[in-house]
């Protein structure tokens, strides 16, 4: 599958918690979504791929140097200093890589390269071969959808209706832009809302309004208070790629959500991928 370029790494490269990112475009990434980044650890080992996370967006007007990856405080600008105007800033936080010598999960010790370029990973590709007016009628359609959905957990086959029948709906909304407006085509829709409604059929895992209740990561993990010692096993076996792909990308980022949380964390967790 083709890698999309997000953009390159500036700032601080030592903190694997807090790392920042100039995205290539306000399409580049999305929060939530899971990134890699090329990282040789040691001199004398190879290049592995480290897994990350993009935490937080913002739109920031910033200098910076891509020759020294940092930010620039003072007024007299640095040779190839750059102002880069509006730009999308991303924040990421590293999950971490397989050691190629151990095979164990390690976080990063060596700071990454300034001026690195991410790359999108497999898990957020969960509707591979949109086109760039497919995809960002998907983006309107879910940005709408959290926005006037507020009760959570939102019902899936609702977003289905906003690339449906609700499309004129999304058309009046006061918040889209020119571009988003122009893009907004009954023929791009119906294609986007065609591959949503595969992949929802296929993973058989996302809320919807005729299910009892939602699955609950606290009760799968625990909260910190939570003392009872618990091995869960959640079996993909029979499932599609697509499938295994989705749910994988789904139970991960609420795992990191809940354990990212400053009022209710769940307790430390370990997680194992076989494929």
């Amino acid at each position: 599958m083709k890698q999309q370029i997000l953009g390159k790494l500036i700032g601080n490269t030592g903190d694997p918690h807090n790392l920042t990112i100039i995205l290539s475009s306000s399409f580049a990434g999305r929060r939530g979504e899971f990134v890699r980044i090329r990282h040789q650890e040691k001199q004398q080992e190879p290049e592995t791929d480290v897994l990350g996370r993009i935490t937080n967006i913002n739109r920031s007007n910033i200098l910076y140097n891509s020759q020294m990856g940092q930010s620039i405080t003072d007024l007299e600008l640095l040779p190839g200093a750059k102002i880069t105007g509006e730009k999308v800033i991303a924040r990421l936080e590293l999950i971490g890589f397989k050691n190629p010598k151990t095979g164990q999960i390690e976080i990063p010790r060596r700071a990454l390269d300034p001026g690195a370029k991410f790359e999108l990973d497999d898990l957020s590709e969960i509707l591979p071969g949109l086109t760039e007016p497919q995809q960002r009628i998907l983006d309107v359609a879910i940005r709408y959808w959290r926005t006037t959905e507020k009760s959570k957990p939102r019902d899936i086959n609702r977003l289905r209706y906003y690339l449906g029948d609700g499309l004129d709906e999304l058309r009046e909304w006061s918040e889209l832009s020119s571009a988003e407006a122009t893009a907004l085509n009954n023929r791009s829709a119906a294609v986007a809302s065609m591959k949503l409604s595969r992949v929802l059929n296929e993973a058989q895992s996302f809320y919807s309004a005729a299910l009892a209740r939602p699955t609950d990561i606290y009760e799968v993990v625990g909260r910190l208070s939570d003392k009872r010692r618990r091995l869960v096993i959640v079996d993909l076996q029979g499932l599609s790629d697509t499938a295994k792909q989705v749910i994988t990308a789904l139970i991960s980022s609420e795992i990191l959500r809940a354990a990212a949380s400053k009022t209710d964390r769940i307790r430390p967790c370990f997680l194992v991928y076989e494929e």
